[in-house]
């Protein structure tokens, strides 16, 4: 009869710790996903800063702290787990609803700074006294929490003056003829000159008497500058004055 009975009471037990569990889990994991769309636009990062664009004007240590107890049905199926071993899902739902109402109180807890950071979660249970027996989960969540604001922008640093660009060589024009106008080089004699041009040209010096009548004489064209100030030095050494002039 004591064996019914305890039979019984165990039975109840059970039961009880299954619906009412189960129930308070249910309630829980609604409060929880209500609250966490309501803080959704508070960030907690586990960054610890923002970058140097970002400027904090104002900081403080925030947590939240809760302890979750485990029902009777889930610490009868942890107790089997410890016996035949794998996986203790009944434990996991204890834990992911300690973890996300530790992080929801330090989020209350910050309510209307911009962001937390450098968050940080710390996890321990409380036993009953019976070696290997978890009662309740223990989870701490803590931060930072900081207004801030974007730093101001920086002086762009003066753009290098740019290089001065070479001037545009004569010879970029296109092409050229050299002339003659009958002038000389100071110090040299009109007949030396006629002489000296007879000689570069291998023609008798009576030939070389037109180009000094005043007109502009040609003598070559359609060449590049190169070409142009190959002609002008070599008439330059007979004494005469010649010009390059773009045609």
């Amino acid at each position: 009869m004591d064996a019914l009975i305890n039979l019984g009471i165990f039975l109840t037990l059970m039961i009880v710790g299954y619906i009412f569990g189960k129930a308070a889990e249910v309630k829980h994991y609604k409060s929880i996903e209500k609250r966490e769309k309501a803080l959704i636009g508070l960030p907690a990062v586990t960054l610890k800063h923002l970058g140097d664009d970002v400027l904090i004007t104002d900081a403080k240590l925030v947590n939240g702290n809760v302890v979750i107890s485990v029902d009777y049905f889930k610490k009868f199926l942890a107790g089997l787990r410890n016996l035949f071993g794998g996986r203790m899902s009944s434990y996991e739902s204890l834990i992911d609803r300690a973890r996300r109402e530790a992080v929801l109180r330090m989020k209350e807890e910050a309510n209307g700074w911009d962001m937390v950071l450098n968050m940080r979660l710390e996890t321990s249970s409380i036993n009953n006294g019976a070696k290997g027996s978890v009662s309740s989960i223990e989870v701490l969540a803590y931060g930072t929490a900081i207004k801030y604001q974007a730093a101001p922008a920086q002086q762009p640093a003066p753009a290098a003056p740019k290089p001065l660009e070479p001037p545009a060589l004569p010879n970029d024009v296109g092409r050229y003829k050299v002339t003659f106008s009958g002038q000389i080089a100071p110090g040299q004699s009109l007949d030396a000159v006629k002489s000296n041009i007879a000689e570069l040209y291998k023609v008798p010096v009576e030939r070389c008497a037109s180009m000094f009548t005043g007109r502009t004489v040609v003598i070559k064209e359609n060449v590049d500058y190169d070409t142009a100030q190959k002609y002008q030095k070599a008439f330059g050494k007979t004494g005469a004055i010649c010009q390059i002039e773009p045609m």
